[in-house]
């Protein structure tokens, strides 16, 4: 499923805080 998909890619990109400042990470943890 696509949304597995996104939960293991942000497990993956959580640790780096430059992804945080990223709208697509922000949308993906909203």
């Amino acid at each position: 499923k696509l949304e597995d998909l996104w939960t293991v890619h942000s497990k993956v990109v959580a640790p780096k805080p430059h992804r945080k400042g990223n709208p697509s990470w922000r949308a993906i943890q909203k």
